[in-house]
């Protein structure tokens, strides 16, 4: 297992790489993806399952944000998390739970995901670099990340806002 070191930190704590993260998630998803797919006889995004009052696939939300998750296999792990175990649309990280002032019910649950990620370049001065036609020049990516979701039906006490509704909630997607 190949580990590489954070530079400018007094401690040599190692990280995984990306390939790591990303030989980590499989182990995880593979097995759900493959057990998914022998019990319905069909692919996750094929029509087929209800979650939230919805038959929208991209209908997989950040609580907090209310925008959908952008990068496929986040909505597809959601999806079969949400529709596998009879829960909402509506996914939240452990800190915006107690920030929120919520807990958990039972154990919780959490899944691997692909992170977007865009950032408006700059030059030594700060600036906003323009292109040809006067736009921000933007960078973007994703980063696989390893962040536990609980959704939000494994939560009590959050705010109305913030939980899982039978009806299906706006969402804003931008691809």
């Amino acid at each position: 297992m190949a580990y590489a070191t954070k530079k400018n930190t007094k401690s040599k704590k190692a990280f995984k790489t990306t390939d790591e993260k990303i030989g980590t998630h499989a182990k995880h998803f593979n097995p759900k993806f493959i057990a998914y797919v022998e019990k319905n006889k069909k692919l996750p995004w094929q029509k087929g399952w209800q979650t939230s009052g919805s038959d929208n696939f991209w209908n997989q939300v950040n609580a907090t944000t209310n925008k959908a998750y952008k990068y496929f296999l986040n909505q597809i792990s959601l999806s079969m998390e949400a529709e596998a175990n009879g829960w909402g649309n509506k996914w939240i990280t452990k800190k915006n739970i107690i920030a929120n002032g919520g807990t958990f019910k039972g154990s919780p649950t959490w899944v691997y995901g692909w992170f977007y990620w865009e950032q408006v370049q700059t030059n030594e001065k700060g600036e906003v670099v323009k292109d040809s036609n006067g736009k921000d020049v933007k960078k973007n990516g994703y980063n696989f990340k390893t962040y536990a979701v609980w959704n939000t039906d494994q939560c009590e006490g959050l705010p109305t806002k913030l939980q899982s509704t039978d009806e299906e909630d706006a969402v804003e997607y931008t691809p």
